[in-house]
């Protein structure tokens, strides 16, 4: 039923739920984060208190797949070429208590960025997804592009989840 919803109302002519399928499930991922890392009320202006929670039981493991997930957001949001923050991340809609300039300096230092400004500005990217994705910011017709940013989401919010990071 809700597929078909979907392609009817977006006139997809071939909706494939398989290319959306890490959006799908960000949902309860976020819930189990909200809930268990969080204590049902994650709120953006607690980023910094994750990312140092995460900091004291980062292994090497846990920061191997964080330099996976930093080098995806590295890849969206820089320029190649120019290494200059590109349009697709000047255009990301951010609220003014979301901090975007942090997440812009933390993006501008590349691979020199500290793993504590790697993990806060994942987090705010990744808060910033979320509301976009449940607030109808994001635009339904695109999310095919949006599916590689919601699986390195979830693969953090799993990290922040798996270590038992908490919010106090």
């Amino acid at each position: 039923m809700e597929k078909k919803w979907i392609i009817n109302k977006y006139n997809y002519e071939e909706f494939n739920n398989s290319r959306i399928k890490s959006i799908l499930f960000f949902g309860l991922i976020w819930s189990i984060f909200e809930k268990e890392v969080c204590n049902n009320n994650a709120k953006i202006f607690d980023s910094r208190t994750l990312s140092l929670n995460l900091m004291a039981q980062l292994d090497t493991q846990s920061k191997r797949r964080i330099s996976l997930i930093w080098n995806h957001f590295l890849k969206r949001y820089i320029d190649q070429d120019t290494h200059n923050i590109n349009n697709i991340f000047e255009n990301f809609t951010f609220n003014p208590n979301d901090d975007k300039n942090f997440v812009e300096y933390a993006l501008r230092k590349q691979k020199n960025a500290s793993y504590e400004e790697k993990c806060e500005a994942i987090i705010r990217v990744i808060f910033r997804l979320r509301n976009n994705l449940l607030h109808g910011q994001k635009d339904v017709t695109r999310l095919y592009e949006q599916n590689d940013n919601f699986k390195n989401s979830n693969k953090f919010l799993t990290i922040l989840i798996d270590k038992r990071i908490r919010l106090n």
